[in-house]
């Protein structure tokens, strides 16, 4: 699956950076994160998920592979699981637009097993949902 998607933060392109890096904010900003710590280019993410076939608590590691602060950050997890395995890679570029920031996702997701199985139709509104939620909160929390 592919996904793609903008959101204009209110705040600077080095806030909106700070900010996708501090573990405190990804944590009120990620729906469902019970917690989020960082360790060098890896985040650690434990979040609660009430999705058709994957109900329950799942942590997933997200590697940032690249990054180009505070112009571009790359993401990518390799995760599996009771559920099934997520595999994908996002690619993130922000620009200034005023005194705010512009920031286009292009992203690549492979579902395999329970969640695999799972139409396309019905997964695909869920994940836009949950990404628009998480850069609206995000955009609220950052200070």
């Amino acid at each position: 699956m592919d996904f793609q998607g903008a959101h204009t933060f209110s705040a600077s392109q080095q806030q909106v950076w700070n900010a996708i890096t501090n573990p405190t904010i990804l944590k009120e900003s990620i729906p469902g994160a019970q917690s989020v710590a960082v360790d060098g280019n890896t985040l650690h993410v434990t979040i609660q998920l009430d999705l058709p076939l994957i109900k329950g608590s799942y942590s997933v590691d997200i590697e940032m592979l690249n990054s180009n602060p505070p112009n571009q950050l790359t993401l990518g997890v390799d995760r599996s699981g009771g559920f099934g395995s997520i595999k994908g890679q996002t690619v993130v570029n922000f620009a200034a637009a005023g005194s705010g920031t512009n920031a286009n996702y292009n992203a690549h997701v492979e579902l395999g097993g329970k969640i695999g199985m799972t139409p396309s139709m019905m997964v695909e509104p869920v994940v836009k949902k949950m990404v628009d939620t998480f850069l609206s909160n995000l955009d609220k929390n950052i200070k």
